[in-house]
């Protein structure tokens, strides 16, 4: 794909900065034939690309005769703007709750080239990413974990529990918890249909595949009776005569933790996630969106 692009000096380049950048330091480096002969590429502009890499001082690199040369020193953001990467798109769930607003806002402080694309569902994100269209994806733990195919992504930041979500509620008709025999439930959030499933385990229940955005006017036009969603506002379904339960499981822990996905053959992406973002820092700016004492930026 590259080479429709860049010539050989470019895709040399763009390749040894990828690799260096998934290779940890301390760890020994292939030789330029080994490099060269996966690129089918001469030598020589092997060589040429990973002396323009030192001379940028992207890495330092310590040749050890016999025991072939060690990667002694690297600068993950040097290596990345020599990646061929201008920006990354990253996709996660519409910015509906002051969670995900603070967890987009707090990801561009520390990431100016990060894009974001909304869009609702997990395995629509998941798909996304496999083929390309994007370069991360935000989602659950748990939806991470359930995943089709989930031996083709990897968790590069796991942002811990409380970071994705407060929890979720059973949502339905004042009144007629006990008449519940229809719930709404969107097969494209994994969260959503585990929650859901769980909950009504054992019981006789028919489940409708509804939209997630649409499932309070299903309730109040009498398609379904219920249905799991994240809503902090109690207040307003009194309002249109629906009460809700806060929905206790197993789960929680993975449910409410945020993780950023990309593809397992994107290593070098995961390394340099993690070499330039502080975790700590995004919770931090998160906390302080969700409590309005800052305004989100993304």
């Amino acid at each position: 794909m590259l080479g429709e692009y860049l010539n050989k000096e470019g895709v040399s380049l763009v390749f040894l900065s990828r690799y260096l950048l998934a290779l940890d330091v301390g760890e020994k480096i292939d030789t330029i034939e080994e490099q060269a002969k996966q690129l089918n590429i001469s030598v020589g502009y092997v060589s040429k690309a990973l002396r323009k890499i030192e001379k940028e001082r992207a890495v330092t690199l310590s040749k050890g005769g016999r025991n072939g040369t060690i990667l002694t020193y690297k600068d993950s953001g040097k290596l990345f703007e020599l990646s061929g990467i201008t920006k990354l798109i990253c996709s996660m769930p519409l910015p509906y709750t002051k969670k995900y607003e603070g967890l987009s806002s707090g990801l561009k402080e520390q990431l100016p080239s990060v894009y974001f694309a909304y869009m609702n569902g997990a395995n629509v994100r998941a798909e996304c990413l496999k083929k390309g269209i994007y370069d991360m994806a935000i989602m659950s733990k748990l939806a991470a974990s359930k995943l089709a195919n989930c031996d083709k992504y990897q968790i590069a930041l796991d942002l811990g529990p409380q970071s994705y979500t407060t929890g979720h509620r059973l949502i339905y008709r004042k009144g007629e918890k006990e008449e519940i025999n229809v719930i709404g439930i969107d097969y494209e959030s994994p969260d959503q249909v585990i929650l859901t499933e769980t909950l009504f385990a054992g019981r006789n229940i028919k489940f409708i595949h509804i939209d997630y955005f649409n499932g309070i006017n299903a309730i109040k036009n009498g398609v379904i009776d219920a249905i799991v969603w994240e809503v902090k506002d109690t207040a307003f379904l009194e309002l249109i005569n629906l009460e809700s339960e806060l929905v206790e499981h197993e789960h929680r822990a993975e449910f409410s933790s945020a993780v950023v996905l990309v593809k397992k053959e994107d290593l070098f992406l995961s390394k340099y996630l993690q070499s330039e973002i502080d975790i700590d820092k995004i919770l931090s700016h998160q906390r302080a969106v969700c409590e309005r004492l800052i305004m989100p930026s993304y």
